[in-house]
């Protein structure tokens, strides 16, 4: 459809349950394992319109904002983070010769936190093609997720005596 869609969400979890980063000084050790952090809240605004281009090219926009804060007591301290976010989704069908149809759908969220964790914006283009085979009966797919391998996990924590810097791909 043509609708445009509007959502609002709310949320307070207790003992909300996430990765935490611990480390011993003395022992000069750090390691990763999952706590019960004593308050999670999240509110979230998110707007999708469909925006036809073309009767063979159909965008949809999704934006949303959110809002996250962490509150806790941990071994360390005190925890209180707080972020506002968003998101931008743009996805595109685009009707092609011989029955093909092409998507090119673009994702991007700016940094956020997460608990201890400060994760840097992260973005990435994917590709697919489809069409009909077996007289209508199957669909052959391909795709490509994240063409230009700009998918990564920059991630930083600086929690008390923790000065921890992660990248992952």
């Amino acid at each position: 459809g043509r609708s445009l869609f509007i959502s609002a969400n709310y949320s307070k979890t207790t003992e909300a349950m996430t990765d935490v980063i611990e480390q011993f000084s003395d022992q000069n050790t750090t390691f990763q394992t999952y706590q019960n952090l004593d308050d999670f809240e999240s509110a979230s605004l998110n707007v999708t319109a469909p925006i036809v281009l073309s009767e063979k090219w159909t965008t949809r926009l999704s934006a949303t904002t959110f809002y996250h804060k962490f509150t806790s007591v941990i071994p360390s301290g005190q925890l209180d983070n707080s972020q506002t976010s968003y998101n931008i989704y743009l996805g595109n069908e685009i009707s092609l010769p011989k029955g093909w149809r092409g998507e090119v759908t673009f994702n991007y969220t700016s940094a956020l936190i997460w608990g201890l964790f400060e994760v840097d914006p992260q973005y990435s283009l994917d590709f697919g093609l489809s069409t009909r085979v077996m007289n209508g009966k199957g669909n052959l797919k391909v795709g490509m997720n994240d063409i230009f391998r700009t998918l990564v996990n920059n991630v930083d924590v600086n929690q008390d005596d923790i000065d921890l810097s992660v990248y992952q791909f």
